[in-house]
Formats: structure tokens, sequence, C-alpha cells
């Protein structure tokens, strides 16, 4: 800028400044070299392009921009049964090519969605996802666990395998807690006659057997006619048993 220049037989001998600006493109296109060139046109025969060569100065323009991916966060914390978390992925150099960006979960939190598409349109458009932690009934306390973003896919070279990797690490509060529940704390039972009962069930789903032992303080009172331990497993561990007692 400009694009022309103007001298007459006052200002010939004034230097006119050209300015060049690299044109801002957001495509990682790396450094590019190019050609401006300067021609004459006068009526002066003296300034004419039959006896004053075209000159040119080459141009070295230099790439601000890198392919990557950025995330609006690197940690969240979901909930089992409860709030989930959220973060967001866009690109950091327009593309010239569609590119797919996977994101991975783990045993301990899901992703929603699993893959993210970009384009030349909107690459700089943030895109969520949302994170759930796994209810697994499974009193586990508090995890935390990574979940993977990449690039998995694209036609641009630069969008390629010299993408780095990038990780969210995921802290999954647990709504689950061990014990057992009682479907009532007192009965009745009278001598040769009527018997009762009660269920009793687990709290939270546990990663061994449990067995409970069922045992009257006072034997000459009252007994247990079904078995005196119950054995619960991962299998049967929300099915309530049931103890009959008898006087």
């Amino acid at each position: 800028s400009p694009d022309n220049l103007t001298f007459n037989s006052e200002n010939w001998n004034t230097a006119q400044t050209v300015t060049i600006t690299g044109v801002a493109d957001d495509q990682d296109d790396e450094n590019a070299t190019s050609t401006i060139t300067v021609s004459v046109n006068s009526s002066d025969t003296n300034y004419v392009s039959s006896k004053l060569s075209d000159k040119e100065v080459k141009v070295t323009t230099s790439d601000g921009d890198t392919a990557g991916f950025k995330l609006s966060e690197t940690t969240v914390t979901a909930t089992e049964g409860g709030d989930n978390a959220t973060f967001t992925v866009e690109l950091t150099s327009k593309p010239t090519s569609a590119v797919t960006i996977g994101i991975a979960g783990s045993t301990e939190a899901n992703v929603s969605p699993t893959s993210l598409s970009f384009d030349a349109s909107d690459w700089k458009t943030p895109k969520t996802v949302t994170v759930t932690a796994v209810n697994d009934s499974v009193d586990d306390d508090q995890q935390t666990s990574t979940i993977t973003i990449s690039v998995s896919s694209s036609s641009d070279s630069k969008y390629g395998s010299g993408i780095s990797n990038q990780s969210v690490t995921a802290t999954t509060k647990d709504d689950d807690t061990a014990g057992f529940t009682l479907s009532k704390n007192t009965a009745t039972v009278t001598e040769g006659g009527d018997s009762d009962n009660f269920t009793v069930v687990l709290n939270s789903e546990p990663t061994q057997d449990v067995a409970l032992t069922l045992t009257p303080n006072d034997l000459t009172e009252v007994s247990i006619s079904s078995s005196s331990t119950l054995t619960f497993t991962s299998a049967n561990w929300n099915t309530a048993q049931t103890v009959i007692i008898a006087a």
C-alpha cells in the first residue's frame, strides 16, 4: 500500500514508501515467498517499459498460524446420578479439509459426543463435550480418570500425526454407600403359633461376596427358621432376602 506511486518534476527525487502487509489467512501454511513487481508507465519517452525493465522485491511472509486444537478446560467434575460437566474444543487454524476430533472417555466417565467434526466454516467455533459420571452402584469413593482428545482423521496434512493428543482429568463423585437395610427392626412371634419375618438387602454392589450372620441373643426365646447366614454377591446384592423368626 499504495499500489501506485506517482512521480513528477517536483518530487522525482523524494523517496516514496510502500508498505507490505502479510495476508492473514488463518491457515497453517508455513512461511511463503512471493514477488512484488515494480513497473513504469509514463508519457515521458525516457520512462517507458521498453527502456526501463521491471524490478522485483522478494517478500517472505512469516506464518502466524499453527495447526492444532485447544480445550476450554483441562479438569472437570461430575457426580454419579447428579451433575454433569462440560468442556469445549476448537481448532487453532483454518483447515483445508474436514478435521475429525475423537474424544475417548474412561470406565468412570462417559463422554458425548465421542467425535467432533470441523471444517473451514466452523473451525474456530467452540463445540461442547458433555462428561457424565458412570453410575456403577459400587461404593468406590471419588475417582479420577483421563479423557483423551485427539485428531482421528483429516486430509489436511497439517492435521496429521504431528498433532499431539490432549487430555482432560475427570473427577467423578460417588453416590453409593456400603451398608445394608432391614425392612423393619421389631418383630412379634407367638410360642407354638405365629412366626414373623423381615428382609435384608445391601445398599451398594459389593466387589466380593458379603455374608451376614443372624444371631439371636436368647435361643430359648426365639429361633431363626430360615438360614442363619445370608450371602450377597454382585449379582443379587439388591434383591431382598427374607429372614423367618419363630418362638
